[in-house]
């Protein structure tokens, strides 16, 4: 005999939830968030995820940048003083 997961009361043909006729009514539905097999929120982490990748990116683009436009002013500060 299975017992309801709800209420404990013993059942005799339980629901594919395992909950008992009364408890099946009462129950509030659960959100659906797709979580993996540890409890993950996947959605959550991908957007985190993601989020970290793009400050990622910028902040190596704007490293790129500034490395690129000191690479110039050493080159045209050679070049200036090839002239005199």
């Amino acid at each position: 005999m299975n017992v309801c997961l709800r209420c404990h009361r013993p059942l005799r043909n339980p629901a594919i939830n395992g909950y008992g006729p009364v408890c099946a009514k009462a129950a509030q539905p659960t959100p659906e968030v797709e979580r993996d097999l540890f409890g993950f929120d996947i959605e959550a982490a991908a957007a985190g995820a993601k989020a970290r990748l793009a400050e990622f990116i910028d902040a190596r683009a704007a490293l790129a940048l500034h490395e690129l436009r000191q690479a110039f002013q050493v080159a045209r500060a050679r070049a200036w003083e090839g002239r005199l």
